[in-house]
């Protein structure tokens, strides 16, 4: 009223009649005061007129166009906007959208569109794009129009400000959610880059601290995550028609992403920090046992070496024994030792695998991380065995060398002490028998006689006393030679010595009493009495001699013992001969002073008969005398080359039996030839004999010597041969090695650089057609592998000691070699594709029978990785590549195959859902009027019966939006995917465009079957007012009637 507010210039909505109304108008309507404070109807709150203009409740212009669709501003018949601040009802100004907008009705920054393709645009960029016809303010939809409200209804103009609202959420999201994957991924890369498990505790315990920190990385940003992962679902819930499908889906995406690597990293560095967490404790084990062990070791071969240095007869206790059965004791230490190495070599695997499987699931591909080749950990196992063998061996020789000297000393004690009996009782005896006087009378004298000779042939008999003293002390000597002092040795000698010289010097005199004796018998007997004793000897000697000329026995105890009879012999016959030369005398005295012929020519006969008698027998005794003495001297030095001959033979054959070098036992043996050819000689120069019996023990022995010999000699050229074939196969794995390794990195890398999977049917096939070639390159090249893994087991096979027993058969190393390290080989499975081949693994990089820790064999064997030699390491490696590219292309081509199953199904099921639209399109009826309501129902019920067939097959939509969401959420940047996308939106398009078309048309026609129900009862109405109107006639005069005509018309008129 005073002028200050142009009513004119302000609009106020009417929240409960969705109308605008001026200033004035709202102060009558109670909705405004004179104050200026507005009253929001819907929700009884109360505005001022700046916080009015701040919510949209007072308009000075500018009018938003959601507000301008809902509050009547927008005709949708017209397509035209009435502008509310002009004055007069039906003459107020009407303008299309791009006058509105351009005269500043509304505002062009209010409302943002949205396409069936999800994008929203502003309204100037729908405008230009076509999305929006200005002039006849309609929206355009897959050909068709549509008023504004419509499409407001339906979503495809939004508010902008709920679309900045949402947006800023969005982008808040978005931001979070790529900071997430960012440091997901460079957690991914520090997992994927473990190292295999370290062999040293340091680096194991860095290994397990890395882990540990990713570790507590992950659970400290797991609120982060659920956070981030919250806000993602309310934004993608709620805010879904503000944001545009790609908004959506990547969010989705990013998020299910994301889920998915941080638990699928959580998992794994779960598995691997207990794999390796136990590997650290199996490997504390490990060095813990090791140091105790080879603590003890340095130890015990100080011992060891000690006891060796002052091993001798003094020294010969208990000591050894007892330090050999520790010893054994702790082969039991070396076993723990070993399967605690097992223990850490099986989890390092499984850690490993858990690395290796992570480093598959990624999408970067990497390629598996190759295992240690270090031989730390198998050679600290393998040098503690060879320790370990070795002081068990060296003990053990000790022991053997204590035992055999124990035995020789207890020998020698034994013969030394047998002799000193003997000697106690023999030789007062023998004093008393040389010290005793000559008898008077022949008859005591031959008494005398007889006793000294009874004396003289024991003691001669009883050699073999000394013989076995002496022996027992050579013997002894021999063993504690170089460990023995002088003095220790002069304990040994010196009573040998001095009862030897007591028996020598006894046996001397009594062969000299006995030629006293039979002198003074021989001169105190008469000469026929004296030739007829020393023919009675002669008879006996004979007698004797032909009872001990047998043979020369080759068996060293019968040859001694036949030595000590012919000794006996010739001592009886040497004491002889003093009394046969007196007796001699005395005869040929006899004869020349003889008076009587006949008696001298009977004694000188008898006495030449008794001188070519002796003389034969001595003669013939020392014949014999030298073949015995020549006999002993060869069986010893035969004995002697053939016993040296032998232990070499042994030891050699034993340390080629443990893998010992053939080079320097083949010099060895060029070194030995003539001591092997001389002893074999002499052997046989012993059996060539006429005189010697017991041939068979010599025999045996060239025979067994030659069988060694030969043995020795088959297995060193053997070696030498196998020696030639190893530098020829070395050489020919080798060149074969290298070209394997050229052929898998080129493979590698043309395997990598295949494009990812295509959701195209078409690039499908292409890719299968690409992916044959590879296939079949990879199967051919099968051969070539097979052929490089026979070269080098056969290899590895001379690298491996092989058992006595299969060394020495005829059958060949490389023939006779198991196979330790498997190959997997590629199968071809025929299948529908013509590219469709698996490939299934063969066998393990190492087979059950190569050594393990899985052998179960002792702990002298240590455990597998000891005897996985350098060539098996790099076929296991090859193995490992070929079977990888095999799994890759099976993988790939199964890949191909679902897909291109998926992708035709999917793509089957979107072509009978767009021609199911097409013919619901065709069979709807003509978009002309009905001209009658009967009709309008026939073509209400053919409308409805098409719209019942759509819901029939909404479940085929829904799954096939699936399927394809799903497939294109798993390849979201796969060629062809944007295509796949297109169609499903096309056709998702067009079933709602078909299904609204369906209903908008159901809706015309009941409300074109109402208009005619209007019309119709309209018409009638109208027909009877007419008959009314014409009822009442002309105007009366009769102010009464005229009155009454007068009521009748209002009545009339209000109707």
């Amino acid at each position: 009223n005073a002028g200050l507010l142009d009513p004119n210039t302000i609009i106020i909505k009417d929240t409960s009649r969705r109308r605008f109304v001026k200033f004035p108008e709202a102060i009558k309507k109670g909705i405004s005061d004179e104050r200026g404070n507005t009253l929001d109807r819907a929700n009884s709150k109360l505005y001022n007129i700046r916080t009015g203009l701040d919510s949209e409740i007072l308009y000075t212009g500018k009018i938003s166009l959601l507000d301008a669709l809902d509050y009547g501003v927008y005709n949708p018949t017209s397509g035209l906007f009435t502008d509310p601040f002009s004055e007069g009802g039906l003459s107020r100004r009407r303008l299309d959208l791009n006058s509105a907008l351009g005269c500043g009705l509304l505002g062009p920054d209010s409302a943002v569109v949205k396409d069936k393709s999800g994008d929203i645009k502003s309204l100037t960029a729908a405008i230009g794009s076509g999305i929006l016809d200005p002039e006849k303010g309609r929206l355009r939809e897959d050909g068709q129009e549509l008023d504004l409200i419509k499409a407001k209804d339906k979503g495809y103009i939004i508010r902008a400000e709920s679309r900045q609202a949402m947006e800023e959420k969005y982008k808040l999201c978005d931001d979070g959610l790529r900071q997430l994957l960012e440091w997901i991924g460079d957690l991914e890369v520090r997992l994927a880059n473990q190292e295999p498990a370290k062999e040293h505790l340091d680096g194991i315990r860095n290994q397990i601290n890395l882990l540990k920190l990713i570790k507590e990385e992950l659970e400290s940003q797991q609120r982060v995550i659920q956070s981030c992962l919250d806000d993602v679902r309310t934004v993608v819930s709620t805010g879904a028609e503000f944001l545009t499908r790609d908004e959506v889906s990547g969010l989705e995406r990013n998020s299910k992403s994301l889920k998915n690597r941080v638990d699928k990293a959580n998992t794994s560095t779960d598995k691997m920090l207990h794999r390796i967490i136990s590997a650290a404790e199996e490997l504390h084990k490990f060095r813990s046992e090791t140091t105790i062990f080879t603590e003890w070791l340095e130890k015990t071969k100080r011992i060891v070496t000690e006891k060796e240095r002052t091993m001798s007869l003094q020294r010969n206790d208990g000591s050894v024994s007892e330090l050999l059965g520790d010893v054994i004791s702790h082969q039991a230490d070396l076993r723990f030792i070993t399967m605690a190495g097992q223990k850490f070599t099986d989890e390092s695997k499984e850690f490993l695998n858990a690395v290796n499987e992570y480093r598959s699931t990624l999408s970067s591909r990497p390629g598996p991380v190759d295992a240690l080749q270090g031989n730390e950990l198998r050679g600290l196992v393998s040098e503690l065995n060879k320790q370990y063998k070795e002081l068990l061996a060296k003990l053990t020789g000790i022991s053997e060398k204590l035992s055999q000297l124990g035995s020789k000393e207890v020998e020698y004690t034994q013969a030394l002490e047998r002799l000193r009996e003997w000697m106690r009782v023999a030789a007062p005896n023998a004093n008393k028998i040389i010290s005793e006087p000559l008898a008077a009378d022949p008859h005591s004298l031959e008494e005398q006689l007889n006793r000294t000779k009874v004396t003289n042939t024991d003691f001669i008999s009883q050699g073999r006393l000394v013989d076995n003293l002496r022996q027992a002390l050579e013997s002894l000597l021999r063993s504690v030679e170089g460990t023995a002092s002088r003095t220790e040795i002069n304990e040994l000698t010196s009573p040998v010595n001095d009862l030897t010289n007591r028996y020598e010097s006894l046996c001397t005199s009594l062969q000299q009493r006995v030629s006293i004796l039979e002198n003074a018998l021989s001169q105190s007997q008469g000469v026929e009495d004296a030739i007829d004793s020393v023919v009675g000897w002669l008879s006996t000697a004979e007698n004797n001699f032909k009872a001990i000329s047998r043979p020369a026995s080759l068996v060293k105890e019968r040859l001694d013992e036949q030595v000590r009879e012919l000794r006996l012999l010739l001592s009886d016959v040497s004491n002889r001969r003093g009394s046969l030369e007196t007796v001699v005398s005395q005869a040929k005295s006899l004869v020349a002073q003889a008076t009587n012929p006949r008696l001298a020519k009977r004694i000188d006969t008898k006495l030449k008969d008794i001188l070519s008698r002796y003389e034969k027998l001595s003669e013939r005794a020392s014949k014999r005398s030298e073949l015995l003495t020549e006999v002993t001297a060869g069986l010893d030095e035969f004995s002697g080359r053939a016993t040296e001959l032998e232990r070499w033979l042994q030891e050699s054959l034993e340390s080629l039996e443990t893998g010992a070098s053939g080079e320097n036992l083949n010099h060895e043996k060029e070194l030995r030839t003539e001591s092997y050819e001389r002893t074999l000689r002499d052997g046989r120069t012993l059996l060539a004999k006429k005189d010697v019996t017991d041939t068979s023990q010599v025999r045996d022995r060239i025979k067994n010597i030659e069988t060694q010999w030969r043995e020795l000699s088959a297995i060193l050229d053997e070696r030498v041969r196998l020696a030639k074939l190893r530098a020829e196969q070395s050489l020919a794995y080798e060149k074969l090695r290298e070209q394997v390794l050229s052929w898998l990195n080129g493979f590698e890398n043309r395997v990598s650089r295949l494009e990812p999977i295509a959701l195209n049917i078409d690039v499908i096939k292409k890719q299968m057609d690409e992916l044959k070639p590879l296939v079949k390159e990879h199967r051919e090249y099968a051969p070539t592998i097979d052929k490089l893994f026979d070269l080098g087991n056969s290899l590895a096979a001379f690298d491996r000691p092989e058992s006595p027993t299969r060394r020495r058969t005829s059958v060949s190393p490389v023939k006779r070699l198991s196979i330790t390290i498997g190959r997997r080989t590629s199968i071809e499975i025929t299948s529908p594709s013509p590219t469709k081949s698996l490939y299934t693994s063969v066998t393990s990089p190492l087979s059950p029978g190569s050594s393990g820790f899985g052998s179960r064999r002792s702990s002298q064997d240590a455990f597998h990785l000891e005897d996985l030699t350098g060539v098996q390491q790099e076929l296991a490696d090859i193995n490992n590549r070929y079977s990888a590219l095999g799994v890759r292309l099976s993988d790939r081509n199964s890949e191909l195959e679902s897909v291109r199953v998926e992708l035709k199904k999917w793509l089957d099921h979107l072509r009978s859902l767009d021609q199911f639209l097409d013919r619901i399109q065709r069979s709807l009826p003509a978009p002309s009027l009905p001209p009658n309501k009967e009709t309008a129902d026939k073509m209400n019920v053919v409308v409805k019966g098409l719209l019942e067939e759509m819901y029939e097959k909404h479940s085929a939509l829904e799954s096939t939006k699936i399927g394809v969401t799903e497939l294109l959420k798993k390849k979201p940047q796969a060629p062809g995917s944007d295509v796949l996308q297109q169609q499903l939106n096309e056709v998702t398009s067009k079933w709602k465009s078909v299904n609204d078309a369906c209903k908008n048309r159901i809706q015309l026609l009941e409300d074109l079957k109402d208009l005619y129900d209007t019309h119709d009862h309209l018409s009638a109405w109208l027909s009877s007012k007419e008959r009314m109107l014409s009822a009442l006639g002309p105007i009366s005069p009769d102010p009464r009637m005229a009155g009454s005509q007068q009521e009748q018309v209002r009545v009339l008129r209000e109707e």
